[in-house]
């Protein structure tokens, strides 16, 4: 019996232990998978500085936006279409609010402009090579370090077709290259062929498996 009343002391015990750890490794990835990492920098470097944000939520109630309010911040557009709304606020307020559980994502409310055939340049006037973002946000690289890129994978893409790009070609420096899309279907029988008129098939495969040929890399695919 006294056996039995030992091993009982140290099973809540450590049933205990495991309660008061869990909360904290919960309690750190919200923080890493919602928020901008471009935000995270700015609000370790500038915490005070206003930034402009987007901010998407979960719910359907204000708890958000009152938030922001307490905290030095002002909405200023509400965009129910996304179940989101635009704010601005302190960058070290952006980092504390993404550990809310009602919060979804936060991204940087930035005007948006293509870069090809012109530089893009910072606030003072230097040119700049657009970084690659998505791959950070969705936790792409770490999978790369442990060398799972997507091999023996295929995926469909049902778009707007798909152009021979050299990013979707297995070597692009042969003379003769063997390309990606393994295969090319239409199902409009109006259009007379299997290329993409618009950009937006190509856009979204080269998103999948882009090799980042053109760019040396930079802008490579979730899975190169």
């Amino acid at each position: 019996m006294k056996d039995w009343r030992k091993y009982s002391q140290i099973l809540v015990t450590l049933l205990l232990l495991v309660g008061l750890l869990a909360p904290v490794t919960l309690a750190e990835n919200p923080t890493q998978v919602k928020i901008h990492p471009l935000l995270i920098k700015i609000a370790a470097k500038t915490p005070h500085q206003m930034v402009s944000v987007i901010i998407q939520k979960n719910g359907d109630d204000k708890e958000l936006e009152a938030l922001v309010s307490q905290r030095t911040g002002v909405v200023t557009q509400d965009l129910h279409i996304l179940n989101a709304f635009a704010a601005q606020l302190p960058a070290e307020t952006a980092l504390k609010l993404a550990s809310d559980l009602d919060m979804r994502w936060i991204s940087l409310n930035t005007a948006v402009e293509s870069s090809k055939g012109k530089p893009v340049k910072n606030n003072v006037g230097d040119e700049l090579t657009p970084s690659n973002y998505f791959l950070d946000t969705l936790g792409v690289r770490p999978l790369w370090d442990m060398g799972l890129q997507g091999q023996g994978i295929s995926v469909a893409v049902i778009d707007s077709g798909t152009n021979q790009e050299k990013d979707l070609q297995v070597d692009p420096y042969k003379a003769k290259p063997d390309s990606r899309v393994l295969e090319q279907l239409t199902f409009n029988s109006n259009a007379g062929h299997e290329n993409d008129a618009t950009g937006h098939g190509t856009h979204v495969a080269g998103i999948i498996g882009g090799s980042g040929y053109r760019s040396d890399g930079l802008y490579a695919g979730i899975a190169p």
